[in-house]
């Protein structure tokens, strides 16, 4: 039964030094975002250090994979706040909903377009 538990410990450990990873990536892209003054929010420069730091195998893949399933297994529980405020909002939701309706759809197509084009021009200069 130790074993077991020993088990776990060693996995929440990993997982919790993953997670203070990908922390520190955030808010080194914040600062950065700070100090340069860059239009770009501090999240998105972290997920770029993120990619610059896999592309150059200072990190592998693998050394994040199981904060990146636990999080990817946990991630409905982060849509639980943006839910309760929509629903704090009727008023809104009634006058503007098919406008937001229509913003977040295609900025959610503008996104994959964007990422698609950025992987296939990471897959050609890699290769």
């Amino acid at each position: 039964m130790h074993h077991l538990f020993g088990t776990h410990r060693n996995l929440a450990v990993r997982v919790a030094g993953q997670c203070v990873l990908l922390w520190l990536l955030y808010e080194a892209g914040s600062l950065i975002a700070q100090a340069s003054r860059l239009p770009l929010p501090g999240n998105l420069l972290g997920l770029l250090l993120l990619l610059a730091l896999l592309e150059t195998g200072i990190v592998r893949a693998t050394a994040l994979a199981e904060a990146s399933a636990f999080v990817s297994r946990h991630l409905g529980l982060l849509f639980v706040p943006f839910i309760v405020g929509i629903m704090a909002w009727p008023a809104l939701i009634a006058s503007s909903g098919i406008v937001l309706g229509i913003s977040l759809v295609v900025s959610a197509v503008i996104g994959i377009i964007v990422a698609g084009f950025a992987a296939q021009l990471t897959t050609k200069i890699g290769a």
